[in-house]
């Protein structure tokens, strides 16, 4: 093997007359670097980027869900609600578990109709504040708001836990209604009510107690936090809730623990119980980030295997070059997978000193990405991402070496074959 490889190795650094072998392998090789760089800057920035989100979709949303069905698989109102928190309180896997009525409201600041355009839509999460603070990072360290202000810290920055007939709203709702600590709104729900007018939408007047950052724009716009009694009253339903909420000790064991809660309700209570873990919350978009990141490999790996292209074409331009010695070295007794392996080898070594190359350049372009990108070139409340989000994975770069330096191999192949055919006599009269 010693002796293939010292061949391989010379007719790479070949400085013979014909330079145009030894430009095609540095070419080759660049493209190697090129494409491996390439993919893993992207898929470390892809990476972190679906990392942070995780994050703060774990941190602020609760990490189970359960809700209860009739045998026809309607939802029906969370009967014995209570009793279902308690049993899940219990689970030491557990920290806390909250009931939660779900509903949707228009806001608009004033009790008329003239200005339809300053309307907003909400989601309203009816809540007990004091069961909600071991389930939401929302409620759990309320800060003094200055007055105005509404660029904010996470995670709740208010007076107090919103009571009755008062609501906690996000900071980019608070932006785009132009709110403050304080202010009252009106919430329509659908719901009607009969005047000496006639019958009109219900509107419900709600005082501002707080106003809260997640991080998550389409939370921060579109979700608001009342207490349970108020959205009840919002909704004109009596001592109902939607589903009871929990956040776990380990949100990545999230699956596990579902399915034996969901067990220990069924059999107490023998009604049906869907529970649902975070991950299934957003199924979407953990499907599109998978597309994402798979047609990113795809279109990166390209530029491999254009680079293989340019093997393929070294090696064959290396063969027509050595064709006189490599049939010096069939007459001396080389067998042809001797002459196989030194074609091998020369792709190998491409492979091995692009992908190196490559790997380090791509190390230090997520660096630079970093630490050394201005924080403003990326707007936290469009990107919801606090600078350039970069995440290494050893196993990620690991799968990137290998399907590079096999491309590598693969298209080595093809020039090895042609080598290793070559017949003695016709390779030795070559000129």
């Amino acid at each position: 093997m010693r002796l293939e490889l010292s061949i391989a190795l010379r007719h790479l650094m070949s400085r013979e007359r014909r330079a145009l072998v030894s430009v095609i392998t540095i070419i080759s090789i660049m493209g190697v670097i090129v494409g491996v760089a390439a993919l893993i800057t992207v898929i470390a920035v892809m990476d972190g980027a679906q990392h942070d989100y995780l994050a703060k979709l774990i941190d602020q949303y609760a990490h189970l869900e359960v809700w209860q069905f009739d045998e026809a698989g309607a939802q029906r109102p969370g009967e014995n609600y209570d009793a279902v928190r308690k049993i899940m309180d219990q689970d030491p896997e557990v920290l806390g578990a909250s009931p939660v009525l779900q509903g949707f409201a228009m806001l608009k600041r004033d009790a008329k109709f003239d200005n339809m355009a300053s309307i907003r839509p909400v989601q309203i999460y009816g809540i007990d504040p004091k069961l909600e603070e071991k389930v939401s990072k929302i409620v759990m360290q309320p800060k003094v708001l200055k007055e105005g202000e509404v660029d904010l810290d996470p995670p709740l920055q208010g007076t107090k836990d919103p009571g009755d007939h008062e609501i906690v709203i996000g900071c980019e709702l608070a932006k785009l209604m132009r709110l403050g600590l304080g202010d009252e709104i009106y919430a329509i729900t659908g719901k009607v009510a009969h005047t000496a007018n006639g019958i009109v939408p219900k509107q419900s007047k709600l005082r501002v107690a707080g106003i809260y950052k997640s991080g998550v724009y389409d939370m921060d716009s579109k979700v608001a936090y009342t207490s349970l009694k108020t959205s009840q009253d919002l909704q004109m339903i009596e001592d109902e809730v939607t589903m009871i909420h929990a956040r776990l000790k380990d949100p990545y064991r999230a699956d596990i623990v579902k399915a034996h809660i969901q067990d220990v309700l069924e059999t107490k209570f023998n009604k049906r119980y869907i529970t649902r873990s975070w991950g299934e919350l957003q199924p979407e978009f953990f499907r599109a980030l998978f597309l994402e990141k798979l047609a990113m490999y795809i279109i990166l790996m390209l530029i491999v295997i254009v680079a293989a292209l340019n093997i393929i074409s070294t090696l064959i331009l290396i063969t027509m070059e050595k064709t006189r010695q490599i049939g010096i070295l069939r007459a001396i007794g080389a067998s042809r997978r001797m002459i196989a392996r030194i074609f091998l080898i020369q792709g190998a070594l491409i492979g091995v000193v692009g992908t190196a190359s490559g790997t380090l350049i791509g190390f230090l372009i997520c660096y630079i990405l970093k630490y050394h990108i201005p924080k403003t070139l990326i707007p936290e409340a469009i990107y919801g991402l606090n600078g350039m989000p970069v995440l290494i994975q050893w196993d990620t770069v690991l799968t990137i070496a290998a399907l590079s330096i096999g491309t590598c191999l693969l298209a080595s192949i093809i020039p090895a074959y042609g080598a290793a055919r070559m017949k003695i006599v016709e390779a030795l009269s070559h000129d």
